[in-house]
């Protein structure tokens, strides 16, 4: 049996965005001041569950609800907050981008000089608009373009995992410190999340070299 790239990255990418959804709904548990309000979150779908085996529902569809269940709700709250994960990790970057320029003096343009001159339509200050310039580099070859799409997929999973993976730390020290678990759990969440934006940051910007690099040969080749 023969499997497909394309069919390889889609299961890919659905796993990122499945362990990103169960991520939020991890955190979203363990901020949960009330214990019946978590209690009320994790029997709620027990109790669903129960009332169909009540009604005499078929093994195999039972399982197949349960199945589908568990796979599209962590999918579907990740595809939900997807837009605030990667909002605030491009405002970061955005940040980053200007006290580089204006206050290290920092060359930080997303594409290098001679790759900006070449699909300068296409370059958008942004951590996911990039099908222009994968599209480009598709048109040269898709080997290079298939590549850095499977990369940049990896940088959006630490952008959009970052968010969640704060918030679930942070509620966990709240609950775990025995002094001053505000200002502790504060603390964690702020740094990790820190922590999690420079290192997506610092992969995206390899990512951009790399694209750099890739623009510029692919129309040397062209050219020559």
């Amino acid at each position: 049996m023969d499997i497909s790239v394309e069919g390889v990255r889609a299961v890919k990418t659905y796993i990122f965005e499945y362990v990103t959804g169960v991520l939020w709904v991890l955190a979203t548990i363990a901020t949960t001041t009330s214990r019946a309000l978590t209690t009320a979150i994790v029997d709620a779908p027990l109790a669903f569950i129960k009332q169909l085996s009540d009604l005499h529902v078929p093994e195999f569809v039972l399982g197949g609800i349960v199945l589908v269940g568990g796979l599209s709700l962590p999918y579907a709250v990740a595809m939900a907050l997807r837009p605030l994960s990667i909002g605030l990790i491009n405002r970061v970057l955005s940040a980053y981008r200007y006290l580089a320029k204006h206050v290290f003096k920092r060359d930080v343009s997303r594409f290098s000089a001679s790759a900006s001159g070449i699909v300068e339509p296409a370059i958008r200050d942004s951590l996911i608009d990039h099908a222009q310039v994968l599209a480009y580099l598709a048109t040269r070859t898709d080997h290079i373009a298939e590549t850095l799409e499977a990369m940049r997929a990896e940088v959006v999973f630490r952008a959009t995992a970052t968010l969640p993976s704060a918030i679930l730390f942070a509620a966990l020290v709240y609950r775990i410190a025995k002094a001053h678990a505000g200002l502790w759990s504060i603390g964690v969440g702020l740094t990790l999340f820190a922590l999690g934006a420079a290192h997506t940051i610092r992969e995206f910007n390899r990512w951009d070299l790399r694209v750099s690099a890739a623009i510029v040969l692919e129309s040397a080749k062209s050219a020559g």
